[in-house]
């Protein structure tokens, strides 16, 4: 999974002058999808990795060591993934407004 500043850094410039992010202009509204998809998604794995580590999962008599650990961390970024596709959240909805070049603008006239 990618890490925030290399998925927004597909999207963005950082402009020399200032800590704002700059939105390249030149970006398609699929690489903008994309981006705030990958972007809700990770951020569904942080919440979902919180939720998993408040159980004491060792004290558990079935539980399968590190195995087990390595099979639901990838378990989990597929849920996040998928609640990111589905659009759950909504929270790349958000991004996709945010830094929509049009945005602002009546789309009816």
């Amino acid at each position: 999974m990618s890490s925030i500043a290399d998925i927004m850094g597909k999207y963005q410039n950082i402009d020399q002058n200032s800590s704002l992010p700059r939105v390249n202009a030149q970006a398609s509204r699929d690489e903008l999808n994309e981006v705030a998809q990958e972007f809700e998604s990770l951020f569904v794995k942080m919440m979902l990795d919180s939720m998993r580590d408040t159980r004491n999962s060792e004290d558990n008599f079935t539980y399968g060591g590190m195995a087990e650990d390595i099979f639901e961390d990838m378990l989990y970024t597929e849920y996040a993934s998928d609640i990111a596709r589905r659009g759950d959240f909504g929270i790349a909805d958000m991004i996709i407004n945010q830094f929509s070049p049009n945005r602002g603008q009546n789309p009816g006239g």
